[in-house]
């Protein structure tokens, strides 16, 4: 829908002046505003943005440092063995461990389980006559004595 002059007559609105091919930023942009490290010369060519006029933004490498399994990053920019760094010497501070692990929950569901194979095999007890059916305490409103149920 945008033609090129359109574009042109918009960048030159928004203070981008065309040249030969690229752009000249105005002169009211301060260095300061492009971060670090980066120049106004370091942008790409203003180009028509889904928002209007833009820059295309300047490709800054980044440098990542990994370490092996386990070992850790510490302050200095070296790899060391996990165990023997403490906490507060590492680049980055570990983070919180889970309230409950993956063993935690699966030994929960285990005895779980085996509470309600208990509590069937009683029952099942209960009914052929095999074990007595326990006495349960009741207590009545209004009345200061319990009966028991047999």
């Amino acid at each position: 829908d945008r033609t090129l002059a359109d574009c042109t007559a918009r960048l030159q609105v928004a203070g981008f002046a065309p040249t030969t091919g690229t752009f000249q930023l105005p002169p009211a942009f301060d260095p300061s505003d492009f971060g670090h490290g980066t120049a106004p010369e370091d942008f790409g060519e203003a180009v028509m943005g889904r928002f209007g006029a833009a820059l295309v933004p300047a490709a800054v490498a980044t440098t990542t440092l990994r370490c092996p399994r386990g070992a850790v990053l510490a302050v200095d920019n070296l790899c060391y063995n996990k165990r023997d760094l403490h906490k507060d010497q590492r680049k980055w501070v570990p983070g919180r461990k889970p309230l409950l692990t993956g063993g935690d929950l699966n030994a929960i569901s285990r005895a779980a389980r085996a509470a309600r194979k208990m509590t069937t095999q009683t029952k099942r007890l209960q009914l052929l006559g095999l074990m007595p059916k326990s006495t349960t305490t009741k207590r009545r409103k209004g009345h200061g004595h319990t009966v028991t149920s047999t």
